[in-house]
C-alpha cells in the first residue's frame, strides 16, 4: 500500500489547468484538480485495476489541498456533471468520455500546436545561421558554401577576398583583374 502512495506521489506532482476548459464546464480549480487527478490515477499503467482509480478519498483530497468529506461534496458535483463515474460495486473512479473530450483533446491540440511552433522556429534559425560563407582553402582559393536548402553545389572560386552576395558572385565571375 506504502508502494502505491508512493507511485501517485511521483505521478501527480501538478495539475495543468486549462482555464477554456475549466470555464466552458463550468467547474471550479479544486473540482478541475479533483477530476485531473482520478483522470491521470486511472491511466497510470502501473495502477492496481486498468482505467480506474483506486485512491482513496482522503489521498485524493491530500493531493488536492482538501478535507475527505470535501472530495465527497465535489465528487458528488463531478459525477452530477457527467465528468467522472464511479463503480457501483468497488466505489473506484473513472473520468468520463465528456472529460476526455473538453480537456483532454484541447490539451493535446494546444500541445500540438505549441510543437509546430517550436518546431517552425528551429527551422527559421537554422536557416539564419546557415548563409553562405567564404573561407579560405590550403591553395589560398576561396571555397563558397550555400546553405543546407539551396539546391546549388558548393563553387570554387580564386582571386576573391570578400564575396558578399550572389549578385556580386555572378558579375564578379566574369570580370578579371
Amino acid at each position: 500500500m506504502e508502494n502505491q502512495k508512493e507511485q501517485a506521489k511521483e505521478i501527480l506532482t501538478y495539475t495543468l489547468i486549462i482555464h477554456r476548459a475549466r470555464i466552458s464546464l463550468g467547474i471550479t480549480f479544486t473540482e478541475y484538480c479533483l477530476a485531473d487527478s482520478i483522470y491521470h490515477l486511472s491511466n497510470n499503467p502501473r495502477g492496481k485495476i486498468q482505467g480506474w482509480c483506486t485512491a482513496a478519498k482522503k489521498t485524493l483530497g491530500f493531493y488536492a489541498g482538501i478535507k475527505r468529506w470535501q472530495v465527497n461534496n465535489l465528487l458528488k458535483k463531478l459525477i452530477e456533471k457527467k465528468l467522472v463515474e464511479k463503480d457501483k460495486q468497488t466505489s473506484y473512479l473513472r473520468t468520463t468520455n465528456k472529460w476526455y473530450d473538453k480537456v483532454i483533446l484541447l490539451r493535446m491540440r494546444i500541445k500540438n500546436q505549441t510543437d509546430s511552433v517550436k518546431t517552425t522556429h528551429i527551422v527559421k534559425r537554422k536557416r539564419k545561421n546557415h548563409t553562405p560563407i567564404a573561407k579560405k582553402s590550403h591553395t589560398n582559393s576561396e571555397k563558397i558554401t550555400h546553405n543546407k536548402y539551396s539546391n546549388k553545389d558548393n563553387i570554387n572560386i580564386k582571386g576573391l577576398k570578400k564575396l558578399k552576395t550572389i549578385k556580386e558572385l555572378v558579375f564578379s565571375k566574369g570580370r578579371s583583374k
